[in-house]
């Protein structure tokens, strides 16, 4: 502001006069302030000088705030009053918002008051301004008004500099759906006139260019929010020395609707999904879309006026009578074709074919859509396969669970005794070829419960020189006496962190895939490296990120592949095997196991000089994590006196957890079913400080047996054991401090230090009382 303000203060209190003058300094707001305290001091002030707005304390001794404002609004009605003051309540401040003031502004907060203060000023000018344009409205001719408002083409007028509107006539409020008194005095702004952004700036440039603006198609929005389309014409007009832009707008949005259907409707056709053809009554095709094009490969010149036998393939003869019964008596007839396309290949579609009617109800023509479903046919005939495999994983992990029950009484004995024979050398070497045995038929059933997508993502440092290594007499039986195999591993360790189960699954994928390219037999290689990539490979590839990776190579020197194969390989049942001889499922599955270990998969092929399958994983430095297969007794472990419930349906290897964890001084409750487990809980509750609960059992499993301990006992700790995996667990169970997870089979040692650790945590939500305090040591109950 270019003149400081003039503002008039009412207050009693000079310190708080002083504040708000200081305020209005320091926040730049240049003013010449007046303190006044008594009406008659305000009125002095009113018919002295002129005031820009008012700054008024509520609670003044020597004045009343009512008799002030109807003082001040009586002589200056357009005058802005701001309330400054400690508090008002909110009845108060309805009243003196009805009375004439503009806004409130506490005391103790006067971060508002510039602001209120500028929109106080805003709102005063735009009351003078419209009370201006009222009084130059007053002085419009009489006959003018008259044409004006009885003209059928909307007129409206409006400053050009601000596009405050000063007038329109009848048929302008029809157009737009406003009351006269809703638009006159507001800006087209405010009311939102022109559908378009930029709109009338575009037309007030034009008007500056040429004069004038004629005919020019302008969409226009109504109070309503429904756009309209209108022929626009303006021109500029002077009154009382103000420049104002005069419009004349012809609503056309019923005949632009109409030929935009039109259009739409010829679009939607040509640019259908659906092939269409349309044919006269007697068969001869008038018209095709593009789609028709693409599907049968002949253009509508090669079809026009012919029979769309010409696609005639295998479809009997039968059907094509039927359709044009059907037709004929001018019903819908669907069905599907056996077709024939121009370049001879065959294929699937489903048609619709349905009469067109003229006004009279006279059959004049027919169109038919087309769909090819080739695909979907293909897809019945995957989707049937892959049920059938889905069936047989469901039965792999059914058989791994029950599986890994048997093998954890055999793991745990057998490490039972072992820890008894370690002075008999040939018991031991005996005992020890038995857990050999076991480790290989835990492999055994991970590989289950891997087809079965059962297995667990247990992520830990691995060499993938060892797992190639361990599984190579696997790979040996899983490939034909005519393969040549060579393993050429690296002399570092090339650690990653990987789920071990799910990179043996990957290899065996690629080496059976490699091993299929090769049917009259060949060489396969496996080999190990690291290499550190670049950001330039990466941005050339498109994927991975610059550093150290570990890497193995799969390659053959079989049938090889072509580009377009390559492309598809890792595409979810896309296989160029012979049916019954694959799933194509394999490659897929391998490329999202090394996606999911942020990895990736590179393919070197040709037709004829056969495949290389390049794996890079992110290499980890530590590798003396790397995990070490090493047969033990029961070790020295923690020893206890807490008290634990077993909840077993197995009794084997209920005995066989109670004999281990009593062992080590642990007194142990034994409950043979998921009830029996909640009977003996609610019986012993009070000196339970561990359960131990297989996920599946007889009469309710694990899940729900926690579930109703936990009633009893929210912070009571629980460790779950499957023959499944922690993830298929994860989808019903919620994992804290007080749960966990240990999956068969399990050794005595993991046993031990699994409960040792579940003991050793803080429970969480409660004070962790000392067991020694509450159970006596050892036995079971």
């Amino acid at each position: 502001m270019s003149e400081p303000l003039n503002i008039l203060v009412i207050e009693d209190s000079k310190a708080d006069f002083m504040m708000v003058e200081r305020h209005l300094r320091q926040n730049g707001l240049s003013a010449r302030c007046m303190r006044v305290d008594t009406l008659a001091g305000v009125k002095e002030a009113i018919d002295r000088e002129s005031w820009d707005l008012v700054l008024s304390d509520y609670n003044v001794p020597l004045l009343n705030i009512r008799d002030s404002l109807n003082l001040m609004l009586t002589a200056l009605p357009d005058l802005a009053v701001i309330l400054v003051t400690g508090t008002v309540g909110e009845e108060k401040a309805v009243e003196l918002l009805k009375l004439g003031v503009r806004d409130f502004v506490l005391k103790g907060n006067l971060t508002r008051l510039v602001p209120a203060i500028e929109r106080g000023l805003r709102d005063t000018a735009e009351r003078r301004a419209k009370l201006a344009t009222e009084r130059a409205l007053q002085n419009s001719e009489a006959h003018f008004r008259n044409l004006f408002n009885k003209s059928p083409v909307a007129i409206g007028i409006a400053k050009i500099d601000s596009g405050l509107v000063v007038d329109v006539n009848n048929a302008c409020l029809l157009l737009y759906g406003y009351e006269r008194a809703e638009m006159i005095g507001r800006t087209t702004t405010e009311l939102n006139l022109y559908s378009r952004p930029g709109e009338r700036i575009e037309i007030i440039r034009l008007l500056n260019e040429c004069g004038h603006v004629v005919n020019r198609e302008v969409q226009v929005r109504r109070k309503s929010g429904e756009n309209r389309i209108v022929i626009y014409s303006a021109e500029q007009i002077e009154r009382g020395g103000d420049f104002f832009l005069q419009v004349m707008l012809t609503d056309v949005t019923e005949r632009k609707q109409a030929e935009e259907t039109l259009r739409k409707l010829y679009v939607a056709v040509e640019q259908s999904p659906t092939a269409t053809v349309i044919t006269d009554t007697q068969g001869r095709i008038e018209y095709v879309n593009p789609r028709f094009t693409l599907l049968s490969g002949y253009s509508l010149e090669e079809v026009l006026n012919k029979n769309p036998r010409i696609l005639k393939g295998n479809t009997p003869a039968e059907v094509h009578r039927e359709l044009w019964t059907t037709i004929s008596a001018g019903n819908v007839w669907r069905g599907d074709f056996h077709n024939k396309r121009k370049d001879g290949t065959s294929f699937w579609e489903h048609t619709t074919i349905s009469p067109i009617r003229n006004e009279s109800g006279n059959i004049t023509h027919y169109m038919a859509t087309k769909e090819d479903i080739t695909e979907h046919r293909t897809m019945e005939a995957q989707l049937r396969q892959s049920q059938k495999m889905e069936a047989i994983g469901t039965l792999a992990g059914g058989v791994a669970h029950d599986f890994n029950n048997i093998l954890s009484a055999i793991f745990g004995y057998s490490h039972l005794i072992l820890d008894q024979t370690q002075d008999n050398e040939a018991v031991k070497y005996n005992v020890e070829e038995i857990i050999k045995a076991s480790q290989r038929a835990a492999s055994l059933t991970q590989s289950l419960l891997a087809f079965s997508r059962k297995q667990a993502v247990t992520l830990s440092v691995i060499d993938l020189g060892e797992v190639i290594t361990g599984n190579e007499a696997f790979l040996r039986r899983l490939i034909r006496e005519d393969i040549e195999l060579k393993i050429t591993c690296s002399k570092e360790p090339l650690t990653v962190m990987a789920d071990r189960g799910q990179m043996e699954q990957v290899i065996m994928n690629l080496v059976a895939n490699a091993r299929d390219a090769m049917p009259t037999g060949g060489k396969l290689s496996i080999e190990t490296m690291s290499v550190t990539l670049d950001q330039a490979f990466c941005e050339s590839h498109g994927y991975g990120a610059a550093g150290v990776y570990s890497v193995f190579s799969v390659s053959d020197n079989g049938s090889g592949m072509d580009k377009e194969t390559q492309s598809r390989i890792f595409e979810p049942f896309y296989t160029t095997k012979e049916q019954g001889k694959g799933t194509g499922l394999g490659l897929s599955m391998s490329y999202g196991i090394v996606k999911k270990h942020d990895g990736f998969i590179n393919v070197y092929s040709e037709p004829g000089t056969g495949t290389i399958f390049r794996i890079y994983l992110p290499h980890v430095q530590t590798a003396a994590q790397v995990e070490k297969k090493e047969i033990r007794g029961v070790a020295s472990l923690r020893y206890g006196a807490e008290t634990v419930l077993v909840g077993e349906d197995d009794a084997a290897l209920r005995r066989l957890s109670s004999k281990v964890l009593s062992h080590y001084g642990y007194r142990v409750i034994e409950a043979q079913d998921g009830q029996d487990a909640v009977d003996r809980f609610i019986e012993f509750q009070d000196s339970i400080q561990l359960v131990l609960l297989d996920l599946v059992m007889p009469k309710k499993n694990g899940k729900v047996a926690c579930d109703e301990m936990r009633q009893l006992r929210p912070d009571l700790r629980v460790l779950f054991t499957s023959g499944y995996a922690r993830d298929i667990m994860d989808e019903n169970c919620t994992f804290d401090e007080n749960t966990d997870f240990i999956q068969k089979p399990i050794s005595p040692n993991e046993l031990v230090a699994k409960v040792g650790e579940m003991l050793d945590k803080k429970i969480i939500g409660s004070v962790d009382l000392n067991p020694e305090l509450q159970t006596p040591a050892g036995g079971d109950v």
